[in-house]
């Protein structure tokens, strides 16, 4: 078994490093990434990626007109789109709807599910940003913390995406034996964590994202961004037990991730009784998002 699983992990890493199976991002895609990461980045670098990506343009004023925001109509341009939804959310926008974009023609497994995969992973994004926010005074540390939560399962997106018969292995083995997907993939021998960090590296994505995409089930790997992977892990958690099915009580959070990220158990409480309603907000959000 270890080495059908060496065999599997080697076979696999060449695919997803190779240019020829799966493509390189689109220059717009890293240059959004790369602003989000620049603490000076403001107001005039965005209005630069929409002058050159008419697009792009084009989904700020639609979402800034959707229901969602509640400017139905009113919003004609992008000074106005960013005045009434602010700088911070055009940029989740900017984002989210890049991200969704690179992979919208790509044909995945047949049982990957695309809407419930991208309403948790924006779930998880806000909930990270939330989180991280409520460490102000304590310990803050800036960081995308938006992205990292949006991206946390990028390698299970992959995996769908560019090795689809080993996804449907993953769900076929996670059901037979009634274990968890990450359960499943550790039997198999090969991690969306693992193949999430190859393509994050590949790709050049920064190192707080890698990393939090790397260790956001395995925190004693975390390192120097222990932190941010600790408020992921626990924003993971609480939209785990916000979109699963039953009536189950909040999951009491791990006591390391909670002293890793300098958050109180009151912070985490005081999300979770909000969980539900921010659920409501994410399904609009991705609604206005297809639109």
């Amino acid at each position: 078994m270890p080495e059908k699983n060496e065999s599997l992990t080697q076979k696999a890493r060449q695919l997803i490093l190779s240019a020829d199976h799966v493509p390189a991002p689109s220059p717009l895609l890293f240059r959004i990434i790369e602003l989000m990461q620049d603490e000076k980045a403001d107001v005039r670098d965005f209005k630069d990626l929409f002058t050159r990506d008419p697009g792009l343009s084009s989904c700020i004023l639609r979402m800034a007109n959707s229901a969602y925001y509640g400017y139905r109509g009113r919003v004609k341009d992008l000074e106005r789109a960013i005045i009434l939804i602010g700088f911070d959310e055009i940029k989740n926008i900017c984002v989210t709807a890049v991200i969704i974009q690179q992979f919208a023609k790509k044909d995945m497994s047949s049982s990957f599910m695309h809407d419930l995969f991208w309403k948790h992973s924006l779930l998880v994004g806000i909930l990270s940003k939330e989180l991280a926010a409520r460490c102000e005074g304590k310990q803050w540390c800036a960081g995308p913390y938006y992205t990292m939560g949006l991206l946390h399962d990028f390698g299970r997106l992959i995996i769908a995406a560019f090795l689809a018969d080993y996804f449907d292995e993953i769900l076929q083995r996670a059901e037979k034996e009634g274990i968890g997907l990450f359960e499943a993939e550790r039997e198999l021998g090969l991690t969306h964590t693992q193949v999430g960090y190859w393509l994050a590296s590949k790709w050049g994505f920064p190192a707080g994202i890698r990393h939090v995409i790397a260790c956001h089930h395995e925190s004693d790997a975390a390192g120097k961004y222990s932190m941010e992977t600790a408020v992921v892990r626990l924003a993971n958690q609480l939209a785990r037990y916000a979109q699963e099915p039953g009536n189950t009580p909040v999951p009491d959070p791990d006591r390391q991730d909670l002293k890793a990220s300098c958050l109180e158990l009151d912070d985490y409480k005081a999300q979770a009784d909000r969980i539900f309603d921010i659920l409501s907000g994410v399904d609009g959000f991705y609604d206005a998002l297809q639109e």
